[in-house]
């Protein structure tokens, strides 16, 4: 009796699941017929069957790695996909769970795990095979944006293959922020966010998978590579979603500036050079000049965009002149956004690392070079240095002869640089300084130099200096 008992309580129950049916948390893509595939490939888990599932409780696990960033769910369809993911070749396990909540007899099961193996068949020229040849590059873009910036920087790539820019709207704020308006800071909303950072990035790898320039990001390092595509350095802000003072929103529209102006030369340095010396003013050329609250039209508490800061000129004595609107905070950010759209990586300081404090400062870590201080664009005493010693190499900073007056005192160090610069190469700021000092305060030539350089030379270099300059009074 207990048998039959046992026996129609199980027909009930395989009925019951017959009628009532399962729930399932399944991989579908790839899909089990499919244990060779290609990359980048979508990741697609679903939902099936009876109950509903937490979208919010989905995890993903890829070999040992958390993937579940990389989902986007669709709560139509019970979805979660990983679009055009770049899976690592050789074998690999995707592990997958969610929460469903199921009521009467449905049976759930609400994990699923598949291994597949990852096999070489891009196209040659493709992007898959790009990001195989540049793992660090997948690494740092299509590997670690979310989903939505990730669809972003797909519709950015296939914009720049059709017409060779991205088009991309300027931010809200900076559009309602009228001149002459307050607004240093100009904070995006997550949308605009996501979408620069994936115009940023798409942008970059187009440029270098088309050889757009001569170098290769393959030649950075991670570090590198974080100056080009780390959102914590392309945007301000304690949460990385503002612009201060310069809205850096657009690449194509920095790019297409430098190319129409014959700034891409052969190598890295050479376009370091070329763009410096566009931006610089020296005794021969008139680039950008620090803005001066009102003076002239100078809208110093305004943010403006990159484009508009390398393109709009103001008048002035030396003729129509570019204002840096906010001095070395500015100029450093311009200088870097021009420098980012040609894929040379780079970062601002403003923590008195490289220069004084609450002063903005212009690194690039891949060519061991720094601009100190982004008010030496237009520094008078520099208007006769050469752009090709114009920015200070790491090197510098470790040499004996330097810290032999400085120490490791990189702000001392940073003013020696400039202070021997300024003696090298006698700018016309200078020279009238010391040829005629009293109207500036000083008794003398000698009198002018020491107090601007003492503390940075030498005693034989200061000897030096004001024997330069004391010859070349009439």
């Amino acid at each position: 009796m207990k048998i039959d008992l046992r026996i129609t309580f199980l027909v009930l129950m395989l009925i019951a699941v017959l009628f009532s049916g399962c729930s399932y948390i399944k991989i579908i893509n790839p899909d089990y017929d499919q244990p060779n595939i290609g990359t980048p490939h979508d990741l697609v888990v679903a939902h099936t069957g009876c109950g509903n599932a937490d979208g919010s409780s989905f995890r993903a696990q890829l070999n040992s790695l958390d993937v579940t960033s990389a989902f986007r769910y669709d709560r139509s369809n019970e979805k979660w996909t990983a679009t055009r993911y770049n899976l690592p070749l050789g074998r690999n396990t995707l592990s997958v769970s969610a929460d469903v909540s199921v009521s009467g007899w449905c049976v759930r099961d609400d994990t699923d795990s598949h291994t597949f193996t990852v096999v070489t068949d891009c196209p040659p020229e493709s992007y898959c095979a790009y990001f195989y040849d540049n793992p660090l590059v997948a690494n740092a873009t299509i590997n670690a944006l979310d989903a939505t910036t990730l669809d972003y920087f797909w519709e950015y790539i296939d914009q720049l293959e059709e017409t060779e820019e991205i088009t991309i709207a300027e931010p809200a704020a900076s559009r309602a922020c009228v001149e002459p308006a307050s607004c240093p800071s100009i904070v995006l909303t997550d949308t605009e966010l996501k979408r620069i950072h994936a115009a940023k990035c798409a942008h970059a790898v187009w440029l270098d998978k088309n050889r757009r320039v001569n170098w290769r990001l393959h030649d950075f390092n991670e570090e590198d590579l974080r100056g080009l595509f780390a959102k914590e350095l392309l945007f301000d802000g304690r949460s990385n979603d503002s612009f201060f003072w310069i809205v850096d929103y657009s690449p194509s529209e920095a790019y297409s500036y430098a190319a129409d102006n014959d700034l891409i030369g052969p190598s890295i340095i050479s376009t370091v050079n070329l763009v410096l010396n566009d931006l610089r003013t020296t005794d021969t050329h008139n680039g950008f000049l620090h803005g001066v609250r009102g003076y002239d039209g100078d809208l110093v508490d305004t943010a403006c965009t990159l484009y508009n800061a390398l393109t709009v000129c103001l008048p002035r004595s030396t003729g129509c002149t570019r204002i840096s609107r906010v001095g070395c905070q500015s100029m450093a950010r311009i200088t870097i956004g021009l420098l980012r759209s040609l894929n040379i990586p780079g970062e601002i300081t403003s923590h008195a690392e490289w220069y004084e404090v609450n002063h903005s400062s212009a690194v690039w870590p891949a060519l061991q070079r720094v601009m100190p201080h982004g008010d030496d664009i237009y520094g008078a005493d520099l208007r006769m240095t050469p752009t090709e010693e114009f920015l200070v190499p790491f090197s510098f900073y470790e040499s004996s002869a330097n810290t032999a007056v400085c120490g490791t005192n990189k702000d001392c160090l940073s003013h020696r640089h400039r202070a021997l610069l300024a003696a090298r190469y006698p700018a016309q700021w200078v020279r009238d300084r010391c040829c005629n000092p009293a109207p500036y305060g000083d008794t003398s030539c000698a009198a002018y130099l020491r107090e601007s350089y003492s503390a940075y030379l030498t005693a034989d270099e200061m000897t030096a200096a004001i024997t330069t300059f004391t010859s070349l009074c009439p």
